[in-house]
């Protein structure tokens, strides 16, 4: 290649060069332009050359930073924010555009969508200064990490129930064991229900559905068991509830959780003796046959006293022994039981106090009286079971030879069924 040939290609080399030089001088030269006039206050002159500059390959990132810059300074948050998001999406590590959309959604008091943008950042280079705002933005979200509980703690009564006002954006999530709660205890979706007496700890979690950040308390109870006025139609209707117990012949527990067949079995029995009997007043037909000197019973007139005051649905039919001399066989869906003579005295119990412990359940304290003598005559005059208690004291002294009183606690449920509400039994224990 001669010398002439060479010096052509290296004139046009330098002359390209120079061009490139003086296009990119003159490009940067518009870009601090750009910013004198954002400086100066002219935003309508600094964002027509930050425009045409935007899409430069070198200058781009810095033209999309100040026209970014321009509009937050017209208060154009809404376009400043689109440029910003469009800035650092392309070059994730752009610190200045980070911090610019970190301060805007600051000043709009938009403090989540602030900490998830400088997390970001953080996750991405660890880098000190993001570090430092992200723990003064997590702090002020911890702030506002609020609910209002009431009651706030204390003392209170069973039956009522714990609201919790739930901040915006957040869920809660708690525990009443004192236990620390996180997202796998359980969401606060309603009302708590205070269904225990004693103590109760209650422990929340707000968390920020946003960014995760939570906040713990604890809220501390002192719950209550409240006593029930017992005007006359409770008293009435919870007498005879009771009274269906008194009249078994056996000292029985119910245990709540552990209520075996066999003592449902007895109940239902006895519960049909002496309310369906022949010879006994009766409530009712007469659901006993005699067979071979033994009462027989139909095993579906026991499912039925089980059902309306147990509520429970089925239950394993099975010959009872109690003692030698009290057998209950079963077979081919019957009940048979040797027969006894005699009458039967009359065994009932008169309700004194009710406590009201939550969730449509009661604590009742009842006094069981028994009788040595069967009177038809006073059976059928007195109603026992509208007797309060001052004046069932009266009338089993006088009228009824009674030789036994027993105290008796029990927890019943009130429940609704078929647009009526009715008592079943969950715990009954007898204290001499």
């Amino acid at each position: 290649m001669n010398k002439k040939i060479i010096t052509i290609i290296v004139f046009i080399i330098c002359l390209f060069t120079i061009s490139l030089l003086f296009f990119l001088n003159g490009d940067k030269r518009k870009l601090n332009e750009a910013n004198k006039f954002l400086n100066n206050g002219k935003t309508v002159e600094a964002i027509n050359i930050f425009k045409k500059l935007e899409n430069n390959d070198k200058l781009g990132e810095e033209a999309k930073y100040g026209l970014a810059k321009t509009y937050i300074k017209m208060n154009n948050y809404k376009d400043a924010e689109k440029e910003l998001i469009s800035l650092i999406n392309n070059k994730p590590n752009y610190y200045e555009g980070n911090i610019e959309l970190y301060d805007l959604y600051k000043k709009q008091n938009r403090i989540e969508d602030a900490y998830k943008v400088i997390k970001k950042y953080y996750d991405l280079n660890k880098d000190k200064k993001a570090e430092k705002l992200m723990i003064e933005v997590e702090k002020k979200i911890k702030n506002t990490l609020v609910a209002i509980v009431k009651p706030n703690g204390g003392e209170v009564y069973s039956g009522n129930y714990i609201t919790i006002n739930v901040p915006k954006n957040c869920s809660i999530y708690y525990t009443t064991d004192g236990t620390k709660p996180n997202k796998s205890s359980q969401k606060y979706k309603e009302k708590i229900s205070l269904s225990k007496t004693g103590n109760l700890t209650l422990k929340i979690i707000i968390i920020n559905n946003i960014n995760d950040i939570n906040n713990e308390t604890t809220y501390k109870y002192n719950v209550k068991s409240k006593e029930i006025v017992i005007n006359q139609d409770l008293q009435r209707n919870l007498n005879i509830f009771m009274s269906n117990f008194a009249e078994v012949p056996f000292d029985m527990t119910f245990e709540e959780g552990n209520i075996s067949d066999k003592q449902l079995i007895l109940f239902g029995f006895w519960n049909n003796y002496k309310n369906y009997y022949r010879g006994i007043v009766l409530h009712g037909t007469n659901r006993f046959e005699m067979e071979n000197g033994h009462d027989k019973l139909k095993k579906d007139y026991i499912d039925d006293s089980v059902k309306k005051y147990f509520n429970i649905n089925t239950i394993n039919h099975q010959t009872i022994q109690v003692d030698k001399y009290n057998s209950y066989e079963y077979s081919n869906g019957y009940y048979y039981k040797m027969h006894g003579d005699g009458e039967c005295p009359i065994d009932y119990s008169v309700v004194y106090k009710i406590e009201d412990i939550g969730d449509g359940k009661y604590n009742i304290y009842a006094k069981k009286y028994h009788t040595s003598d069967y009177n038809p005559k006073i059976d059928w005059q007195y109603d026992f079971y509208s007797l309060n208690f001052a004046k069932s004291e009266q009338r089993y002294k006088d009228d009824l030879n009674g030789y036994e009183v027993e105290m008796v606690t029990a927890k019943v449920q009130k429940i609704n069924e078929n647009r009526s509400e009715r008592y079943i039994l969950l715990e009954y224990k007898l204290n001499k």
